[in-house]
């Protein structure tokens, strides 16, 4: 292989690992970007809702004696939880 030949591959080598570079980080300036508007969403849902209605994960004990190794986990209220405390 050419001298000439070789050039042109590293510089075609280099043009890809720039465009991979690129692709990389504007896809983690778009995750970042939905992080936070994931983010304000969940706080203006909150203060919609008010802190008494706050959903919490909570598990649900089983329905038989046995103790079952995987417990379904439900989204309850807090105000919820409260009145079954009650």
């Amino acid at each position: 292989m050419g001298s000439s030949n070789f050039t042109f591959m590293v510089y075609g080598f280099l043009a890809a690992w720039m465009i991979l570079f690129a692709y990389v980080v504007s896809l983690a300036r778009r995750e970042g970007r939905i992080t936070r508007e994931i983010e304000n969403l969940r706080q203006l849902m909150e203060e919609r809702r008010g802190p008494a209605n706050r959903v919490i994960a909570t598990t649900r004990p089983p329905a038989s004696r046995v103790p079952n190794p995987h417990p379904v986990s439900v989204a309850r209220t807090e105000s919820a939880v409260r009145s079954e405390l009650a």
